[in-house]
């Protein structure tokens, strides 16, 4: 028996099994897109369901630039930076991670409304109902950031970092919100009910903000708790958005952390690979 005869069956099984994987893969990209096609109709058809994650963010921004930034921002103008200009970094991250919240409660809802059900009984890719939903709400917090970044340069914000800096800036917000929608996507899994999955939601990351460099330098917090911001991840994220648009250097007094923006890089891989395989076991086994 000739050697080609010994590998020809291999050689066509291989054939064989690389459209089929190709297809498999044109398949699931284009489930995703048709369930986030579908998740932003949603959205349009009912505003309620992103304006939260929209103004809250624009309710935070004036409320610590007009309430409190005359006695929060004198720390800063000390360290010769504008208020306005440390806020809107942290106005950003916000913006982008708090719309994760409609991630988590569309998820929960729709596994409550039995929408989920009829999606795994329909011959698609079952990660792409996931994608789709994450994929959306990415697009989303892309929009809410272009809107805040607006409103904050009409309250003074002028960032001074090169073009290339501020498309990475406003990538990596964009990834910030990628990343929490699928941490965002896990609690929906897991929790019945929207309100239940929203508050599980908003539970941690209202601490981490407020306990990181959002609001106002990580020295003014007491000792053990400056220990604590500096390892945050959120002070890296909102850091490295501060070393984009305003071109500081990292591990200032404005922006502690030494380079911000590999720290956060490294962060947005762990958190998606970490969080997309449990959202999608989770999501596997049903609830």
């Amino acid at each position: 028996m000739s050697t080609a005869t010994v590998h020809a069956p291999t050689l066509r099984g291989a054939a064989t099994a690389h459209p089929k994987v190709a297809g498999r893969a044109r398949r699931s990209v284009h489930d995703t897109l048709v369930v986030a096609q579908r998740n932003l109709r949603v959205l349009v058809r009912k505003p309620p369901l992103i304006i939260p994650a929209i103004v809250q963010p624009i309710v935070f921004l004036l409320l610590f630039k007009y309430v409190f930034g005359g006695v929060v921002g004198v720390a800063t103008e000390r360290a010769g930076m504008e208020y306005i200009d440390l806020l809107v970094p942290a106005a950003i991250f916000i913006t982008a991670s708090f719309g994760m919240a409609t991630t988590a409660t569309g998820m929960a809802q729709d596994l409550s409304r039995g929408v989920i059900d009829r999606f795994r009984s329909l011959p698609m890719s079952q990660p792409a109902i996931l994608a789709g939903r994450t994929l959306a709400d990415t697009i989303k917090a892309g929009l809410a950031v272009i809107l805040i970044t607006g409103v904050g340069a009409a309250l003074g914000f002028r960032p001074e970092g090169d073009v290339p800096s501020l498309v990475a800036a406003f990538l990596l917000a964009i990834g910030f919100g990628f990343a929490f929608s699928w941490v965002a996507a896990w609690i929906g899994t897991l929790i019945e009910g929207p309100e239940a999955a929203m508050a599980a939601t908003l539970l941690w990351l209202f601490p981490l903000v407020f306990a990181s460099s959002a609001f106002v330098p990580v020295d003014t917090f007491p000792s053990a708790l400056r220990a604590f911001a500096k390892a945050n991840p959120i002070t890296h994220f909102i850091d490295a958005i501060r070393v984009l648009t305003l071109d500081v250097p990292g591990g200032t007094a404005t922006v502690p952390t030494e380079h911000p923006v590999a720290l956060s890089v490294a962060w947005l891989v762990v958190l998606t690979l970490t969080f997309s395989w449990l959202a999608t076991r989770a999501f596997k086994r049903g609830r």
